[in-house]
């Protein structure tokens, strides 16, 4: 069995670290995403709220082909050849991710008509 390569192992800590970063409870989570000025689309893996922030953060990373957070883990798309790489949510994360997706943080939703895609700008 081969060991995983340690780029992988590096991204795997930046988004464990990055995710870490955003709080330890679901409403301080909303408050982080908030402050950075990350705002996405309820039901969306691909464009949520913590997606948006995570691609702004490490979405120029060429190795990244695709990101998208469900409600229990990141998951980002390295490469063919590659498995998906996932990062487990924390418990405040997931539960932040289901509140997002019932539309409890208006604050955070993008309005309509607004471009999709990573475009969001840190704060």
């Amino acid at each position: 069995m081969s060991a995983t390569p340690h780029w992988r192992q590096e991204l795997r800590h930046q988004v464990a670290d990055l995710l870490r970063s955003l709080g330890d409870d679901p409403r301080r989570v909303a408050d982080q995403l908030r402050a950075e000025g990350a705002v996405g689309t309820p039901g969306n893996v691909k464009d949520c709220a913590i997606a948006r922030y995570l691609a702004a953060v490490v979405g120029a990373d060429t190795r990244i082909r695709c990101l998208k957070v469900t409600n229990r883990s990141v998951v980002l798309t390295t490469g063919r050849s590659c498995r998906p790489l996932r990062v487990r949510l924390t418990r405040p994360l997931q539960e932040f991710v289901v509140r997002f997706d019932h539309c409890l943080h208006p604050e955070l939703i993008r309005p309509a008509g607004r471009g999709r895609g990573p475009r969001m700008v840190l704060r």
